[in-house]
């Protein structure tokens, strides 16, 4: 194992110098080991144990299992987080930061939207409250989208825009999280703080869908220098993510549509890959052994091996009806692991519990044995039967044989 370097500085970052191959991140996993040797049946594994070696492209004693982001999950089983955990083997969660906005920001914000308004959860106030976003609807049931950074012509107009976070208060609170799970044994990962999505997504809050995509191709020095300042807010976020002991940094960015990538492969690179890599590198800066999962939903194999150079471990959530998922594997499957890969929005909503196994043995079957943890490769809403949740929780949980005789 590598030493673990401490307190390293983030580099410098620029949008638009390519990353090449060799300054992807090396990673490997501290923590997962061989489950058994020659024919013999192989040893039970703890989750995280099992979450890691799966995550490292070996074979675990089963397939790991992750319950989608968790809080929907439990509630359809009428469990909390805590209960679903222990009781339906998951092995690893999506820990979100214990984010407590500034209630005066939140406030101010409130008072510009609708009486009626449907706002969501407080963590998500305080975000469009900290950025100034306000999404389509909120202020009235058609008023439009309000994105603060529209107007922004110069660098000057989004120098002092881009929000800052008290990353050492945020960073405490998020290692006390981390701790409480992996307590348990269950390995966790930890989504940036962000605006919807990072990156990308940020771009189209701030500026606007068509404007940011117009920044790309009209306004490149403009569209760099803003993915620049969010670059260098989420570093910072890299960082203080390494420093709690959280096992994966989580980055999403929807950058694909059924079928294509939103923007071109080329335009990506030039803006986006380098940011990407960027973070990585920040976090593994503080810890060199910290893995990394990239979440798109839609197509983006364009961009995979791209991705694979930047340092992440791990791509979510490969949905079914957008990738071929057996391509895939062969592809890439010596280099980067899978998670999610089960069901789509109909299937978990309208299939029988016997479709839903029958679909996990075939995501096992593509994207398996080795380097895939299972989880539902769509939210699951609260529409979803909770024997069709049942269904894939045993499932999974009964896929050692699978490995073993596969």
């Amino acid at each position: 194992m590598r030493p673990v370097p401490r307190g390293g500085s983030c580099p410098p970052f620029q949008a638009g110098i390519p990353v090449s191959a060799a300054q992807g991140e090396e990673w490997k996993c501290c923590a997962a080991t061989d489950t058994g040797h020659g024919s013999q049946e192989p040893r039970m594994q703890l989750p995280k144990e099992r979450f890691l070696t799966a995550l490292s492209r070996q074979k675990p004693d089963r397939v790991p299992l992750v319950a989608g982001w968790g809080v929907v999950e439990a509630r359809l089983l009428g469990l909390s987080l805590e209960e679903m955990v222990e009781r339906c083997g998951i092995d690893a969660v999506i820990s979100w930061w214990p984010d407590c906005p500034d209630f005066g920001e939140v406030d101010r914000y409130l008072e510009r939207v609708a009486t009626d308004a449907r706002l969501g959860e407080i963590q998500s106030v305080g975000s469009y409250a900290r950025w100034g976003y306000i999404p389509p609807g909120l202020s009235g049931s058609s008023s439009p989208e309000l994105n603060p950074l529209a107007g922004a012509a110069v660098r000057s107009d989004i120098a002092d825009c881009i929000p800052t976070v008290d990353w050492q208060k945020a960073g405490s609170e998020l290692s006390e999280e981390v701790a409480r799970w992996q307590e348990r044994d269950v390995a966790v990962a930890v989504p940036l703080p962000k605006l919807g999505g990072l990156w990308f997504e940020e771009m189209q809050r701030l500026r606007g869908y068509e404007q940011s995509v117009l920044d790309l191709v009209l306004n490149p020095d403009l569209a760099a220098f803003l993915v620049e300042r969010i670059t260098a807010v989420h570093a910072e976020g890299a960082a203080a993510a390494a420093r709690s002991g959280a096992d994966v940094l989580w980055l999403d960015d929807d950058i694909g549509m059924p079928g294509h990538m939103i923007i071109s492969p080329e335009t990506w690179r030039r803006f986006f890959k380098p940011a990407i890599a960027a973070v990585i590198h920040a976090a593994r800066s503080v810890r060199s052994d910290i893995a990394v999962c990239y979440h798109s939903d839609g197509y983006f194999e364009p961009v995979v091996g791209d991705l694979i150079e930047t340092g992440v471990n791990a791509l979510h959530p490969v949905q079914p009806d957008v990738f071929d998922q057996a391509r895939l594997k062969r592809r890439f499957g010596s280099a980067v692991a899978f998670w999610g890969g089960v069901g789509t929005p109909t299937l978990w909503a309208w299939g029988s519990p016997e479709d839903i196994r029958a679909e996990t043995r075939r995501a096992i079957a593509d994207l398996g044995p080795a380097g895939f943890i299972a989880a539902p490769a769509y939210d699951i809403e609260p529409d979803v039967p909770a024997d069709n949740l049942r269904a894939f929780f045993q499932h999974v949980a009964d896929s050692g044989p699978l490995l073993t005789h596969g």
